[in-house]
């Protein structure tokens, strides 16, 4: 028995001295972003970044890889693609790149597909296609679903914007899909869903629905969508941040998901507008914090409202809580009920 005590020891000590070396490699060979190369417009005013992620799959697969274009610090867009160049990595001689008036045109080259056009516009859509020798595809432009959101009165003292939540995700998947050419939220269906008595602007039963990327990560961004047990158009949207596990992926994540999210209410305004919108917003949220017995909740009272065409927002953020980007149906009276709460008040323009 003292043996076999000894043995699981000996072991269990093995494996922990192992685990760190395990998950390095792992980053090392998934997830690790590496610059390849940088192309800067002839003016200098956009960057094109050539990123490799991890390392080609063994021993002869493709590599994973992205093109992230900038503008200064601000990022405009990403497209990530899949380079079948016989196991070699993602480097300088896989790509050229061509700069037009409002686009980048980025040609991905490798030995074991035909090359891929990828154009990054400067307003933060994509287009591309491959270049096969034999046809001519046409370029399928990404399709935006852009809404027509008003304001109305679902139940009594209750407003709602005039859309489901199936046409938020949709929406939303594509504006993210003009930079990354894929959906990012899942049907409506998949998202956790939870009954309650009220919501945080309204005395009626609501449900919750709750979208994380992965369930098993828990301090990811969300989003919470709140809808009327009685229909299905939308009362409130937030975006959440677990400021206490705080990484800069995970806030550079966050304010893409505000992006995006506002981007879906606010579709004439354009990315440097609602970039700059979001960073004012979360940044005031930061610098005015409620004290821990005042987390989000019914009838919670922010710092600051911003709205443009029946559409508010502000931040909420208390001690020892989520950071909270939240966007709500908003009407001249309530914006005058907020300010008579001691709310400041900005209107977009």
């Amino acid at each position: 028995m003292k043996k076999m005590k000894l043995v699981l020891f000996i072991a269990g000590v093995i494996l922990l001295l192992l685990a760190p070396l395990y998950l390095c490699l792992r980053y090392e060979t998934c997830f690790k972003k590496t610059v390849c190369d940088t192309s800067v417009s002839p003016e200098g005013r956009y960057t094109l970044t050539l990123l490799a992620i991890g390392e080609p799959d063994w021993p002869f697969g493709s590599a994973s890889g992205r093109l992230s274009l900038k503008e200064g610090d601000i990022q405009i867009s990403n497209a990530d693609f899949e380079l079948k160049n016989d196991g070699y990595s993602i480097s300088s001689g896989c790509w050229t790149v061509t700069w037009q008036a409002d686009y980048v045109e980025v040609i991905l080259s490798g030995e074991e597909q035909f090359d891929e056009q990828i154009l990054l516009y400067f307003d933060g859509t994509a287009q591309r296609r491959t270049l096969d020798n034999e046809t001519e595809p046409t370029i399928a432009q990404a399709e935006i679903d852009a809404l027509d959101i008003q304001v109305m009165e679902n139940r009594e003292n209750e407003l709602v914007f005039t859309i489901s939540i199936s046409d938020y995700i949709r929406s939303y998947n594509s504006y993210y899909k003009s930079g990354y050419c894929r959906n990012y939220l899942t049907p409506a269906s998949q998202w956790q869903c939870y009954p309650y008595d009220s919501a945080i602007h309204s005395d009626h039963e609501t449900k919750y629905y709750f979208f994380t990327e992965d369930e098993n990560v828990h301090s990811l961004p969300t989003i919470t969508v709140y809808v009327p047990a009685n229909g299905d158009y939308i009362q409130q949207i937030t975006v959440n941040f677990d400021e206490h596990s705080y990484t800069e992926p995970g806030y550079a994540q966050y304010k893409e998901m505000c992006y995006y999210t506002l981007k879906v209410f606010f579709p004439e305004l354009t990315y440097e507008t609602i970039y700059d919108l979001c960073t004012e917003i979360i940044t005031l949220g930061n610098q005015n914090v409620f004290s821990s017995d005042a987390w989000y909740g019914r009838g919670a009272v922010p710092y600051a409202l911003f709205y443009k065409d029946g559409i508010g927002i502000y931040p909420y953020f208390a001690i020892g809580d989520w950071e909270h980007l939240c966007i709500i149906p908003v009407t001249k009276e309530t914006v005058a009920e907020f300010e008579q709460k001691g709310v400041e008040i900005h209107e977009i323009q």
